[in-house]
C-alpha cells in the first residue's frame, strides 16, 4: 500500500463533484472537510489523490491519525514519517520544524498538500502547531484537515484573503446522481437494491445496500447482519474488539482456525482489505458488530486478543485491549513486560503511548514513574542513572521488588553506556545482591553488573563465566544481552553463529543489530554488500527513535562506507553521528562518534589528524585494561597511532577476527620501525576480514610490504582494495618504509611534481589561469587553433592524431600540411602551458606514439560546474533544500556562458547543448526554490536568466509568468503569457500540459 494516500474500497464510487472541489485544495493554503463519521471524507481524498496521479496538479502526503496527539513533536514525526523521511528519535521541535519545512520546500514547484486524516484528534498543543504551520510552511505548501469537527486553527486571515476552502458535511451528502451510481455499483451485489430507500449519508446508503432497507439511520445493527451464521457471526463480534491491523494468521488463531480472514470477511462491507495481506474493520462496522454483543463477552474477545497481540510483541495493542476487557491487571503486566523488553527495542513512540494508556489506570506508582523517566531519556544517557534511581526507590516502598530491580537494571546500564565502572560500587549495589536473594531476575541484572566490572578490570574469564545468569533476565533479555556482551567481550563469532543478513529481518528486536555488528566484525560479507545492506538497517533503527543506537549505527556504517571506497559517504555517516551527540549523550556514544570522525579523518586528511582526534577519546574511556564497544571497530588505527593504548590492547585475549584485526596493529607499528615480516604474516587469504578493520590506505601500506617480502597471496588481495591508485600514491609520498619503495614501483615510477597550477575555464569565452594568474601570451591570446586544441584535450583528455586532424583539421585537403599544423600547435600549446620547462619532460600535455594525452591535472570549470550540479543534486533528492540552493548558486557562478564561446566547431555542440541544459535547468531550480522561499522578484530574474540562455525552455517560461503573478503584477504575467505562447508558436512547439495550466491561469 502506498503510504501518501488513503487505502480505497472496493465499494468506492467516482465523485466528481467532490474531486473537482478537492483539486483546489493546490491553491488554498487551508483545505478543512468537516463532517461526521461515515460522511465519505477519506472515500473522497482518496479518490482526488488518485485522480490527482493521472493529471498531477501538485504531490499529495496523506497522514493518517489513528491514535491522540497532543505533543507538537508527535505531529511533526507522524507527518515527516509517512512522508518516508524517519526523524531520529530525540529531536528538538525546532530540528523537526527545519525538517518539515525542508520536505515541502524540495518538492517546489510542485505544490504539496499534506492531509491530516481524523484531525479532531489533535490535542490543544498539536492543534496550536497547525497555526505555526500555515504561516511558515513555504509557500507550495498546503494543509487539508479531515475532521467530526471543526479544529480550532486560526484562520480569519486566510480566510479574508479567500485562501481557505471549507467542505463540509452537506456538501459531502450523496446527490441524486451518485445515489444511483451507488445503486448501480451494488446492483450486481444485490438484485434488489432498486426497492431500497437510500438516505444520503454515505456510509449508511452503502451499508443499505450491503444489508437491506433495515440498515437503521445508526448507521448498522444486528438485522443488518442476519442470514450470517451464528458461529461467523459470533467470530465477527469478537473481531470488533480490534481497532487496529490484522492479518489471516491472526484470524485463524482467535477464532481457534474455524476461520480464515477471507472466509469470515467475505460480502462485508467497510472492510479494508491492503495489498500487504492485513484488514481493517471501519468503526461504524465495529460498532454495529458490538451492539448487542454482552459486555462479558466482549472482554473475554478483548482478553484473548490482548494476549494474542503481547505473544507478537504489541504491547501498545495488547494494553488497549486488556482496558477495553477492564483487565486493568492484565495492562499493568502487558506494560511491566514492555519495560523489561531490551531498550533497543523500545521505540520513542511506544514509551510515549504505554506511558499514556497508563497514566488511565495508575495516578502514581514505580510503574508508571519508570515509564515516564524512559519516556524523558532518551536511551540509556547518564542523566537517567539518578531518576531510576529514585524509581527504584519508589518501588522499593511499594513493595514492588521486580520493578526496583529493574530500575536499578537500567540505571546500571546506563552507567555502563556511559563507560563509568567506578562509580557502581555502593548502597545501590548492595541493594540489587540483596534483591537477587529473593527475585530472579535481579540475579541476572546482578550478573550483568558484576560482567561489566569485571571486565573493566581485564578479568574475562570472570566476565564470561557470569554470563550464564544472563537468561534470568528472560527470553529477549537474555539475547540481546548475551549478544551485546559477547561483542564486548571480543569474541563476535559465538554472536548469531549460523544465521545470514537475510535472516536478520525475522530476529526479535534489538537482537538483529548485535548479530549484524558481529557479522560484520568477523568479515562474513565484503564491505561492499554491507555498504548497501545497512543503508536498510539505519532507516529501521532511526524508526525506533533510540539516539544511542542510532549513533552507534552510523558510527559502523561509517567503518562499512571507508572499507568499500566510499569516503563521501563515511563523512556524511559521521557528521550525522556527531550531530546527534548532545550534552547529556553518553561516554559509549561520544565514543562511538569519535572513532567515526578519527577514522574518516585518517582517510580523507591524515594519520597524524586522527592521532589527534583518538588521543582524547582513548583518554577518557576509563577502563585503563580494555577497550569499549565502539574502539573494537578499529582495533588497527587505535594500535597503530595510540602508542599508550597498546599495553591494554596487547593484553585482549579475543576471537579469531579481532585477532586479526589486532595482527594489523602490530604489523603496522613494526612495519613502520623497518620490519616487514609481521605484514607477511598476515592472513591474506581472509581479504574480507583484513579489509572490515584496517583501513584502505594502511592495508595497502601492508600489502605492499608483504608483497616486497614475497607474500604472492598480498598481490591478488592488493586487486580488492577501493581507490587503489590513490592509496599507493599515498604510501609513496607517506615515504615510511619498504612499502612506499614497492608502491612506487606497483604505480610503474614516481610521478613528477606538478610546475604550477593550471586552470582551463571553457564555460564562455575560454580562459586559461597559471597559478591563478590570466595568460596572456602571445601563443594563446592570438592564436585560435592553439586554444581549441586545448579546449578539445580538456574534453576528451586522451586522443589519437588521426582523432585531432579529424576534429580540427577535417576539411584539410592536405593530411602532410595537417600534420604539420598539428606539431606546430602542440609545440605552441607546450610553451603556453609550461613557458619555463626547458629540456625536461613535459606534465601537462605529452605525446607518446600515436597517442595525445592531457593530465588530469589540468582543471576545468566544466568539471567543478559538474560536480557542483551533482552536489545540489544529492542535495536535492535528499530533501535539503538549502544545502541544494547553496550549491547551484555556487554551480552558475561559473557559467559565464555557452560552453566554449565562440568556438564554431562540430566537436562542442552537444557538449555545449547538454551544459547549456544543466544550467537552465539549475537556474530554474534556483528561481522554484526562492519563490517556494517566497520571494517571487528573485524566482522572476533566474527565470529571466534561464530564458536568455534558452528562449525555448518551457520550465523557465512557466517560472517566469508565475513568478509575476506571485509578485502582484497579474497585468505583466497575462502579457508574459502572450509573448511566450507566440515565441512557441512561431517554432512549431507545442507546450505540455503543465503549461497550458500555468498559462491558462494567468492569461
Amino acid at each position: 500500500m502506498d503510504p501518501t494516500q488513503p487505502s480505497r474500497r472496493m465499494h468506492l464510487i467516482e465523485r466528481p463533484r467532490i474531486e473537482r472541489r478537492l483539486a483546489l485544495r493546490f491553491e488554498h493554503r487551508v483545505t478543512t472537510m468537516i463532517a461526521p463519521a461515515g460522511a465519505g471524507k477519506t472515500s473522497a481524498i482518496a479518490l482526488a489523490i488518485e485522480n490527482n496521479r493521472l493529471d498531477p496538479r501538485g504531490r499529495d502526503l496523506y497522514v493518517p491519525l489513528s491514535t491522540a496527539i497532543e505533543d507538537p513533536v508527535d505531529l511533526h514525526t507522524a507527518v515527516l514519517r509517512q512522508a518516508g523521511s524517519e526523524p531520529v528519535g530525540g529531536e528538538t521541535l525546532d530540528r523537526l520544524r527545519r525538517s518539515l519545512v525542508d520536505l515541502v520546500w524540495a518538492a517546489a514547484p510542485d505544490e504539496l498538500a499534506v492531509t491530516l486524516d481524523d484531525a479532531h484528534l489533535l490535542g490543544s498543543a498539536a492543534v496550536g502547531e497547525l497555526a505555526w504551520l500555515t504561516a511558515e510552511l513555504p509557500s507550495n505548501g498546503h494543509l487539508v484537515l479531515l475532521s467530526r469537527h471543526e479544529v480550532a486553527v486560526p484562520l480569519a486571515r486566510l480566510r479574508a484573503h479567500r485562501n481557505v476552502l471549507a467542505i463540509d458535511d452537506a456538501e459531502l451528502d450523496l446527490d441524486d446522481d451518485e445515489l444511483t451510481e451507488l445503486r448501480a455499483a451494488r446492483q450486481t451485489l444485490d438484485d434488489g437494491a432498486d426497492d431500497i430507500e437510500l438516505p444520503r449519508h454515505a456510509a449508511t446508503a452503502d451499508l443499505r445496500l450491503a444489508a437491506g432497507s433495515s440498515a437503521s439511520a445508526d448507521f448498522l445493527h444486528e438485522e443488518v447482519l442476519t442470514g450470517i451464521d451464528a458461529d461467523r457471526l459470533g467470530a465477527l463480534r469478537r473481531l470488533a474488539v480490534l481497532d487496529d491491523d490484522f492479518d489471516d494468521d491472526f484470524v485463524e488463531l482467535f477464532t481457534d482456525h474455524r476461520f480464515g480472514a477471507d472466509e469470515l470477511l467475505r460480502g462485508l462491507p467497510l472492510v479494508e482489505r491492503r495489498t500487504d495481506g492485513t484488514y481493517r474493520l471501519h468503526a461504524l462496522l465495529r460498532d454495529a458488530l458490538a451492539r448487542d454483543h454482552p459486555a462479558a463477552d466482549r472482554r473475554k474477545a478483548a482478553s484473548l486478543a490482548a494476549d494474542l497481540r503481547y505473544e507478537r510483541g504489541l504491547h501498545v495493542a495488547a494494553i488497549r485491549l486488556h482496558l477495553v476487557a477492564n483487565d486493568e491487571i492484565g495492562a499493568r503486566e502487558v506494560a511491566r513486560g514492555f519495560i523489561n523488553s531490551p531498550t533497543v527495542s523500545q521505540t520513542s513512540p511506544a514509551i510515549a503511548e504505554v506511558t499514556r494508556l497508563v497514566e488511565q489506570i495508575d495516578r502514581d506508582g514505580p510503574l508508571l514513574e519508570i515509564l515516564r523517566v524512559a519516556r524523558r531519556h532518551n536511551g540509556l544517557e547518564p542523566a537517567m542513572v539518578d531518576d531510576m534511581r529514585a524509581a527504584a526507590a519508589s518501588a522499593r516502598r511499594h513493595g514492588d521488588a521486580e520493578l526496583e530491580a529493574l530500575a536499578l537494571h537500567r540505571a546500571f546500564q546506563a552507567q555502563f553506556a556511559d563507560l563509568d565502572g567506578d562509580a557502581v560500587e555502593g548502597e545501590h549495589l548492595d541493594r540489587l545482591v540483596e534483591l537477587a536473594e529473593v527475585v530472579p531476575f535481579a540475579r541476572g541484572a546482578l550478573a550483568h553488573v558484576r560482567s561489566q566490572l569485571a571486565q573493566h578490570v581485564g578479568d574475562v574469564d570472570t566476565a564470561m563465566r557470569e554470563l550464564a545468569d544472563y537468561e534470568l533476565l528472560g527470553p529477549a533479555g537474555h539475547i540481546v544481552s548475551m549478544s551485546q556482551r559477547l561483542i564486548d567481550l571480543g569474541h563476535p563469532e559465538r554472536v548469531g553463529e549460523g544465521l545470514t543478513p537475510s535472516q536478520l529481518a525475522d530476529l526479535p528486536e534489538g537482537y538483529e543489530v548485535f548479530v549484524a555488528y558481529a557479522m560484520w566484525l568477523r568479515g562474513e560479507e565484503s564491505p561492499e554488500f554491507a555498504h548497501e545492506f545497512v543503508e536498510a538497517m539505519l532507516v529501521e533503527m532511526e524508526a525506533r527513535g533510540v539516539r544511542e543506537g542510532v549513533i552507534a549505527m552510523l558510527s559502523v556504517a561509517t567503518s562499512i562506507a571507508l572499507a568499500a571506497g566510499d569516503d563521501a559517504a563515511a563523512r556524511r555517516r559521521s557528521e550525522l553521528a556527531n550531530s546527534l551527540i548532545g550534552p547529556s549523550e553518553d561516554r559509549g556514544s561520544e565514543v562511538f562518534g569519535d572513532i567515526a570522525a578519527a577514522s574518516v579523518a585518517a582517510v580523507v586528511e591524515s594519520d597524524e589528524r586522527a592521532a589527534e582526534m583518538l588521543a582524547a577519546s582513548v583518554a577518557t574511556t576509563r577502563s585503563p585494561v580494555w577497550p569499549s564497544r565502539a574502539q573494537l571497530l578499529a582495533l588497527p588505527l587505535a594500535y597503530a597511532l595510540q602508542p599508550g593504548f597498546r599495553p591494554t590492547l596487547d593484553r585482549m585475549r579475543v576471537g579469531r577476527s579481532l585477532t586479526i584485526a589486532l595482527d594489523a596493529g602490530r604489523a603496522l607499528v613494526a612495519l613502520r620501525d623497518g620490519d616487514a615480516t609481521l605484514a607477511a604474516r598476515l592472513p591474506w587469504s581472509k581479504m574480507n576480514v583484513l579489509r572490515v578493520h584496517v583501513l584502505p590506505h594502511h592495508l595497502v601500506e601492508l600489502a605492499c610490504a608483504a608483497i616486497h617480502e614475497g607474500t604472492d597471496a598480498a598481490t591478488d588481495a592488493l586487486a580488492a582494495i577501493p581507490n587503489l591508485d590513490r592509496n599507493l600514491g599515498r604510501v609513496v609520498a607517506e615515504g615510511r618504509s619498504v612499502a612506499s619503495e614497492q608502491a612506487a614501483e606497483l604505480l610503474g615510477q614516481r610521478r613528477p611534481e606538478a610546475p604550477h597550477t593550471v586552470e582551463l575555464r571553457l564555460l564562455g569565452p575560454v580562459t586559461l589561469m597559471r597559478n591563478g594568474v590570466e595568460v596572456v601570451d602571445a601563443d594563446w591570446v592570438r592564436r585560435v587553433r592553439v586554444r581549441e586544441l586545448l579546449a578539445l584535450l580538456a574534453e576528451r583528455r586522451r586522443l589519437t592524431r588521426h582523432e585531432l586532424l579529424g576534429a580540427m583539421w577535417g576539411d584539410h585537403d592536405d593530411d602532410h600540411k595537417a600534420d604539420t599544423n598539428l606539431r606546430t600547435t602542440m609545440s605552441r600549446l607546450q610553451r603556453v602551458l609550461e613557458p619555463e620547462r626547458g629540456s625536461n619532460e613535459p606534465y601537462f600535455l605529452r605525446s607518446v606514439g600515436d597517442l595525445v594525452t592531457l593530465h588530469g591535472d589540468v582543471a576545468t570549470d566544466v568539471d567543478e560546474f559538474e560536480r557542483l550540479i551533482g552536489e545540489a543534486r544529492r542535495a536535492d533528492d535528499a530533501g535539503t533544500p538549502a544545502r541544494a540552493l547553496d550549491r547551484y548558486r555556487a554551480a552558475l557562478d561559473l557559467y559565464r556562458g555557452d560552453y566554449v564561446h565562440g568556438f564554431d566547431v562540430g566537436w562542442a555542440v552537444l557538449t555545449r547543448t547538454r551544459l547549456r541544459a544543466l544550467a537552465v535547468n539549475a537556474m530554474c531550480r534556483v528561481g522554484e526554490l526562492v519563490a517556494a522561499r517566497g520571494e517571487p522578484e528573485e524566482a522572476a530574474r533566474w527565470a529571466q536568466r534561464a530564458l536568455d540562455a534558452d528562449e525555448l525552455s518551457e520550465r523557465a517560461a512557466m517560472l517566469f509568468v508565475a513568478a509575476l503573478g506571485a509578485s502582484g503584477d497579474r497585468a505583466a504575467a497575462a502579457r508574459s503569457v502572450g509573448l511566450m505562447t507566440q515565441r512557441f508558436a512561431d517554432h512549431g512547439i507545442d507546450i505540455g500540459r503543465d503549461a497550458h495550466r500555468v498559462f491558462d491561469r494567468w492569461r
